[in-house]
């Protein structure tokens, strides 16, 4: 009975872990209008994507959230053009962001946390 209820406990705590391990980063693929809230250890992040004219506007803000000597960094990773990364560095350290890239309706957004 104690292997059982040991076994049980390791399984879950496995499981636990995979969770927390699996946060290192937050993605999102999304065509316009779309937005995002994302939060992981050491940072967080809010972006919205709008297309007028043509042209694809990410704005938004990344932030450091933790004390570590690390950085928070949002990418911006359009189809076509060059991806484009804001960092901010230090807890507490909010950077506000506003990207244009032209003839594009769609974009990969991260937030991660180096």
């Amino acid at each position: 009975m104690v292997m059982r209820v040991l076994g049980t406990v390791l399984a879950t705590t496995g499981l636990v872990v995979g969770v927390v391990v699996g946060t290192g980063g937050t993605a999102s693929a999304a065509t316009c209008p779309s937005s995002a809230h994302p939060k992981t250890t050491g940072g967080e992040a809010s972006w919205a994507l709008s297309c007028s004219n043509g042209h694809l506007t990410v704005h938004g803000w990344v932030e450091d959230t933790f004390r570590d000597n690390r950085c928070a960094y949002v990418t911006i990773t359009p189809r076509r053009e060059r991806s484009r990364t804001i960092e901010a560095c230090g807890s507490g350290v909010r950077k506000n962001f506003s990207e244009v890239f032209v003839d594009e309706y769609e974009a990969t957004v991260k937030l991660r946390v180096a």
